[in-house]
């Protein structure tokens, strides 16, 4: 019926079945007036479990997902929507840096000039990084003219890469 008992539940349910995936979905954060910054911690989360949904095969092992009436009745992208506006990055990724911030400004990321959240984007050069809302960490590619060069994770707070990724999936944000 409400947020604090979809919480519970869902841990609950976590706690009696490790291995299964469990999602909470949680309710939209409704603004009422302007504010300077508004955190995006919810429609992350949201993005994540529509994201896990649509890339799950139904039956047994498929995703159980616990929200609130409230959650559960608030509009959100469109299933197909959300499959067309996400794309895999990979080695292969034609265009170069050009193209690649062509799709993530389709997808509603944010240009800036360090990526320190999710669902943002930074470019230097030939290297553009970005944090999908998919993603535990942030993603750097780097390109070698218009041919991916090398892509890696990398840590928001030191802008160190960290591990090599071979593809990964960058949904809308």
């Amino acid at each position: 019926p409400d947020e604090p008992t979809a919480i519970r539940l869902a841990e609950d349910v976590r706690g009696f079945q490790p291995s299964f995936p469990v999602y909470y979905y949680p309710a939209k954060e409704i603004m009422l007036r302007d504010t300077e910054a508004a955190s995006r911690e919810y429609e992350t989360i949201r993005l994540t479990v529509l994201e896990a949904l649509a890339n799950a095969k139904p039956g047994p092992g498929a995703p159980l997902v616990v929200a609130s009436a409230e959650a559960a009745l608030q509009y959100t992208i469109s299933p197909s929507e959300l499959v067309r506006r996400s794309f895999v990055l990979k080695g292969s990724f034609a265009g170069g840096p050009q193209e690649l911030v062509r799709r993530l400004t389709a997808a509603g990321y944010e240009r800036s000039e360090q990526v320190e959240g999710v669902c943002t984007f930074a470019v230097r050069g030939g290297i553009v990084d970005f944090f999908s809302p998919a993603a535990s960490e942030p993603c750097r590619v780097e390109f070698w003219g218009d041919e991916v060069d090398g892509i890696h994770f990398f840590s928001a707070e030191t802008q160190r890469r960290t591990e090599p990724v071979d593809e990964l999936m960058i949904s809308p944000a």
